[in-house]
C-alpha cells in the first residue's frame, strides 16, 4: 500500500473499506490527506487482489464503516477489533522491518518529491532541542 500507492502512514491508517471505491470501473482509494484534502488513487491490480483476499479471510469485508487494515497482536476482544492500525506501530512493524532487510536507514532523512535524492531533515532554530 505505501509502496503502491503512495500513502502516508497516517492515511494508511485511517482508510475506511468503505474508501475502496469504483470510479469508472476502475477501483479507487478515497484518501482523505492533510487539512481534509480529498483525492482519489487508482487501486494497483495486485493490490486489489491481496486487498480483498484479506478483507475475506478478516471477515470484515461487510463492515464498510470500520477501518480497512485492523490490528491482529493484543486483541482480545471484538471491541478492540474495530480500530485502526497506528501509524506508529506501521514505522515500527512494516517500514523498520523492510529498512533492515535491504540494509538502509531513513533515520532522519525525508523523501523530496522534486528530487530523485533524499534530502537531510533539518531543524530550524525553533524546534532544535535546548
Amino acid at each position: 500500500m505505501l509502496l503502491y500507492h503512495g500513502l502516508r502512514r497516517e492515511e494508511l491508517c485511517a482508510l475506511r473499506v468503505k474508501d475502496m471505491q469504483s470510479r469508472e470501473g476502475v477501483m479507487h482509494f478515497r484518501i482523505q490527506g492533510k487539512r481534509d484534502k480529498i483525492r482519489y488513487v487508482p487501486v494497483h491490480a495486485a493490490a486489489q487482489r491481496l486487498i480483498e483476499t484479506y478483507l475475506n479471510m478478516a471477515g470484515h469485508s461487510i463492515d464498510v464503516g470500520g477501518p480497512l487494515f485492523r490490528p491482529v497482536r493484543n486483541n482480545r476482544t471484538s471491541e478492540k477489533l474495530d480500530r485502526p492500525l497506528d501509524p506508529a506501530s506501521v514505522y515500527r512493524n512494516i517500514v523498520r522491518h523492510y529498512e533492515l532487510q535491504v540494509g538502509v536507514s531513513a533515520e532522519g532523512f525525508s523523501l523530496c518529491v522534486h528530487c530523485e535524492q533524499p534530502r537531510r531533515r533539518t531543524r530550524s532554530p525553533t524546534t532544535r532541542p535546548i
